[in-house]
């Protein structure tokens, strides 16, 4: 949902900054970095949908979506040709830290997903193939897991900054 922006007296924008006012007023909004609106994180993209896997990424350069999840073991539909079918990360997170999310629908009843970060050239996240067990509720609750950019470490809660040096 997207609202226009609200036009603030200069002096008290300048002093604290148009993005901390709009923090101050909701934890809700995000500031864009264009100025033309400000958007709220609906309740659907605060948790994933039941039987759905959502991966966060985030990499210092901010070209997440440029970077995708290959994933031969665990999805509904799982990628069958190398670079091409990639889950694409499409959604800037909302919790004000950088990067971006995908959610991956899951088949019923696998233990686990099977994958590789990779941008369009092929350049992989992590050298080696990387899984991760899929929660028991996950068919109920969904599920998240975070990456950061140059780690193969898989994160089961948002890491405290949201990219690595």
């Amino acid at each position: 949902m997207s609202f226009p922006v609200l036009r603030f007296i200069p002096s008290v924008s300048a002093a604290i900054g148009l993005a901390s006012l709009c923090a101050l007023l909701s934890p809700t909004l995000s500031f864009a970095s264009d100025a033309s609106t400000v958007t709220t994180a609906s309740s659907a993209a605060n948790k994933p949908a039941a039987n759905t896997l959502r991966v966060h990424y985030a990499r210092s350069g901010k070209d997440e979506n440029l970077w995708g999840v290959y994933a031969w073991e665990g999805p509904q539909q799982p990628s069958k040709t190398w670079i091409k079918d990639r889950f694409m990360f499409n959604a800037k997170d909302a919790n004000g830290g950088n990067g971006a999310y995908v959610d991956i629908p899951m088949a019923a009843g696998k233990k686990e997903i099977r994958f590789l970060l990779s941008n369009e050239h092929g350049h992989k996240n992590c050298n080696t193939d990387q899984n991760h067990p899929l929660s028991a509720d996950i068919a109920t609750q969904g599920q998240e897991i975070w990456v950061l950019q140059a780690s193969c470490q898989i994160l089961n809660a948002a890491p405290s900054t949201q990219t690595s040096k």
